[in-house]
């Protein structure tokens, strides 16, 4: 499990981004975000 600003650290892709990724549905379905935090296998 990986905080949003670890993926943003680790992608170069602004936290603001990975949000709008996945209100718009981008991220895989697998991927959940709660809290600041990416949970996978949901």
């Amino acid at each position: 499990m990986m905080t949003v600003n670890e993926v943003s650290k680790l992608t170069g892709v602004s936290i603001r981004t990975l949000q709008y990724y996945d209100a718009i549905g981008l991220l895989p379905p697998t991927d959940v975000y709660i809290r600041g935090v990416w949970e996978s296998g949901r």
